[in-house]
């Protein structure tokens, strides 16, 4: 395979595993210790997950409450295009229940 077509190939990445790690973050303190050791936002194929990741990291860090709620306040504070902070309006059943794949 000559570097072109190699530069052109989709990385392997999975939108469900992506919400399925966001959604454990927001139901379970210990899953955010646990994945903010082993990835970073930047490893998210969806870059809007990426930043949903590093905005729950944050939270958690600062000794936030870390849920649903409380993740779409920061969001706003933050000032977080809309596009990203309306995954959490617009799909918290995908992001919440993610937990159950």
């Amino acid at each position: 395979m000559d570097m072109e077509a190699a530069m052109k190939r989709i990385p392997p990445h999975s939108a469900e595993a992506e919400q399925a790690v966001l959604g454990a973050m927001l139901m379970n303190k210990e899953a955010i210790s646990m994945a903010s050791e082993i990835i970073t936002g930047e490893d998210f194929y969806q870059t809007a997950y990426g930043i949903l990741f590093d905005c729950i990291v944050e939270m958690f860090q600062q000794g936030k409450p870390v849920d649903l709620i409380t993740l779409q306040d920061y969001l706003k504070e933050k000032d977080v295009p809309p596009e990203i902070s309306n995954l959490c309006k617009d799909r918290p059943g995908k992001i919440r229940d993610a937990e159950a794949h």
